[in-house]
Parts: structure tokens; sequence; C-alpha cells
């Protein structure tokens, strides 16, 4: 009878010895050792209802890692690592970070703190987080997983393998644009040896002087060989897809400010005109039109139309390019250019008679404000073509 309580006693040990836990002599191999009255027991061999999965996230940010049931089914326990393809030394790399301290634990293995994550308790789960980072490091790895959904059943060696992200930008001397990266995953012809390509590699930055055209990468990468079953990686297809269509909102972007400088410029000639009209418009009424009471009001009217549209000119070519962000100096010149132009519509406005002293006064004075004007714009005009080219 005693033989008898000290087996039973034997079987609950075995069984309920690591339920908080994996042993940290799992580590390289990843397996699950249960057995009971000397009988050990495998992993299915079958395909897992558990899968792991990943999601990027933006440059210079951790990978998000999913381990979750594909059906009904729950688990009770896991183990994750990091490894790098190509290599056979069962060695974790990088970092985990945890994302739930109430179903998961870190780990440290072969002297690495958190290179492992473990199960925290036994109690059935359906969805794990963690993120994982290499610290700067380019590595090119999988992820493996061990699930265990009961004591007798458990799957080894679940695998998923991460491709890269795709992250592109163009530098330009002048005007900057974004480049159009083409990632291409059939397989590639080169003279010599042809290898399918599985795996898209982060391409660098181009530079260019000059004019920017779009640059059109394709990157061509060895397949990687894992032991494992690898599967399609959907959440790493959608958020590359969705990275895709950034480049096109930003030229969008570039070719309203482009818009919105053309409007600007084409307002500030039309100011240059009405600066050119303003100064001889004193010698038209002079030349071919009398001093009578109704020439002299038609000669006003006209002044003051002109100072009128003048004002409004610029202060439309001031809102366009403070929308656009032209620059600090051409809107300043815009600015100064529109002060000038509401004191002329104010000195045009004023009541004075042909006769008054001040007449000629502040004829001079409209003389140097349009003189000003004209150098203040065609200074902006150059200094917006140089913006734009």
């Amino acid at each position: 009878m005693w033989m008898w309580i000290l087996i039973g006693l034997n079987i609950i040990t075995k069984a309920n010895g690591y339920v908080n836990r994996v042993p940290d002599t799992s580590c390289e191999s990843m397996a699950v050792v249960h057995r009971a009255d000397n009988f050990i027991f495998h992993p299915q061999t079958n395909k897992s209802p558990f899968e792991v999965d990943y999601k990027h996230g933006k440059e210079g940010e951790p990978i998000t890692v999913f381990l979750r049931r594909k059906q009904s089914t729950t688990f009770r326990g896991f183990m994750l690592e990091a490894r790098e393809k190509d290599k056979d030394n069962n060695l974790p790399v990088g970092r985990f970070i945890l994302l739930d301290t109430n179903s998961a634990q870190l780990m440290t293995c072969n002297d690495l703190p958190n290179s492992a994550v473990t199960h925290r308790n036994n109690q059935e789960k359906t969805l794990v987080q963690v993120n994982w980072t290499a610290d700067g490091a380019e590595l090119s790895i999988f992820f493996r997983t061990t699930f265990v959904e009961s004591f007798d059943v458990f799957w080894e060696n679940v695998d998923v393998n991460v491709t890269l992200p795709l992250y592109t930008t163009s530098t330009t001397a002048g005007t900057t644009e974004p480049s159009t990266t083409t990632s291409t995953t059939k397989p590639s012809t080169t003279a010599g040896t042809t290898e399918p390509s599985t795996t898209t590699s982060t391409t660098k930055p181009s530079t260019t002087a000059g004019t920017t055209e779009p640059s059109t990468t394709t990157s061509t990468t060895k397949p990687s060989t894992t032991a494992g079953t690898t599967e399609p990686n959907i959440m790493t297809t959608l958020c590359c897809t969705t990275t895709s269509f950034i480049p096109s909102r930003k030229i969008k972007y570039n070719q309203t400010c482009n818009l919105c400088k053309a409007a600007g410029i084409s307002l500030n000639a039309f100011n240059n005109f009405l600066d050119q009209v303003k100064m001889v418009i004193h010698n038209i009424a002079t030349v071919t039109l009398s001093n009578s009471p109704a020439c002299q009001c038609l000669n006003k009217v006209t002044k003051i139309l002109c100072c009128l549209l003048c004002a409004v000119a610029e202060i439309s070519a001031l809102v366009l390019f403070c929308v656009d962000d032209a620059g600090n100096v051409t809107v300043a010149l815009v600015s100064v250019v529109t002060v000038i132009d509401l004191i002329e519509l104010v000195i045009v406005c004023l009541p004075i008679g042909p006769s008054n002293e001040l007449n000629g006064i502040f004829d001079l004075i409209l003389k140097v404000c349009t003189v000003i004007c004209e150098i203040f714009t065609s200074k902006e005009i150059h200094l917006i073509i140089i913006s734009i080219v």
C-alpha cells in the first residue's frame, strides 16, 4: 500500500513540477520532458493548432510577437525564442519585452538576460503578446515556439521566418521627394546561378544631385533553411502594403505646394504689372486728359482701383506662401510689400485736390513706394522660382 502511495506522489510531482515555468535546461532544445511511470511522452507529429506570428512596428521600434490558437483549443504552457537563420548553434538572440506579466515571464538562456519567454502559470491561454528587439543589430531570424496543451499533448518547433521590413527614403540636393521601391518575391535570374528570392531586404536611401526621379530597387536574397513548419505571415504583408502608400501621399503634398507657389508667383507678377500701370497713370492723365473735374475724378478712381487690386493680390500671395511654408525671407518680403500697398491705398484715398500743396509730396511718396514694391516683388519671384527648381 505504501508503495502505491509513493508512486502516486511521484506522478503528482512530475505532473506539477514545472507548472509555473520551463526549466533552464530546456534553453537549447526547447523540448518538453514529461514522463509518468518511466514512460516519456513524445511531441505531437500532426500540425499544431497554435501558431506564432509577428508584426513589424515603425522604423526603430520592436517587433510584436503573437502566440495564439487557430482553433478552439487552448494552450497552458509555452516557450519562445528568436534564433538566427542558417546557424546550428541553437543559441537565442535579441531581447524580449513583456507586455503582460500575468501570463508570461522572461528567462535567461546562455547568460543572455531576457532572451526567452515562458509561461507564468498553467491556466488556459488563447493569446500571448510580447515584444522582441535586436537592440540595433541587423539579424536574419526566425521565431521558434513550443506549445503545451496538456501534460501529454504538446508541439515542438513551431516556427515562423521573419522578413525584413521595407523602410525606404530618398535624399536629394534641393527638393526632396520620396523614392518608390518595388520589392519582388518571385525567383530572380542572374548570370551563372539562379536562386529564388524568398526575403525582401531593407533598401538604403538613394542620393542624387539635380533633378530627382523615382528610384526603383529590387532586392534579392538567398533562401534560408530552418527546421519546423513555416507559415505565411499575413500581418507583415498588410504592414508593408500600408507603408507603400506613404510616398504617393508625399508626392501629392509636394504637387500641392508647387501649385501654391505658382499661384503666388502669378499674383506677384500681376502686382508688378499694376505697379507699372500706377507709374504711368499720372503721365497719361497729364498728357491725354484735361484738368476738368471729371478727368481728375477718373484719374483718382483709377489709382484707387490699382492700389486696391495690388493690396488684394499681395494679401492673397501672403496667405498662399504662409500655407505653403515658403520660407521666412519670402514671407517677410511679401509682408513688407503688403504694408506698402496698404499705405499707397490710404494716401490715394485722401481727399487732396490737384491744387493742394501736399499733392506733389504725396505723388512723390507714391512713386517711391511703387519703385520699392517693384524691387521687392522681383526679389520674391526670384526666390520662389529658385525654391521650386
